[in-house]
């Protein structure tokens, strides 16, 4: 006999996820600014937005280019990937 079990439509946002905590990796820690401080200390979407307002970023319209080369830090992407691993390993196995 099979059973099925429904636990209705409910969504759960992650507000944890790894792109939010690879954002806050690399926030200004030493900032006094308030939407800095915020975001470092409760990483959500919301407090994301409002750091990305206080900070005047703001995401590429589709379509659009960059103005000016982006160069990137390669120990600072080298960096950001090993802390991703690290945070994505379940340990040594033994």
């Amino acid at each position: 006999m099979l059973r099925q079990f429904s636990f209705g439509n409910r969504f759960v946002p992650n507000e944890d996820c790894d792109w939010i905590r690879s954002i806050v990796d690399v926030a200004d820690k030493d900032s006094r600014k308030p939407h800095v401080r915020e975001f470092i200390s409760h990483p959500t979407r919301e407090n994301y937005k409002a750091w990305m307002k206080g900070e005047k970023i703001r995401h590429l319209e589709p379509g659009e280019k960059p103005a000016a080369p982006v160069t990137v830090d390669k120990k600072m992407v080298h960096e950001l990937a090993r802390k991703r691993y690290e945070r994505r390993s379940i340990g040594e196995i033994r």
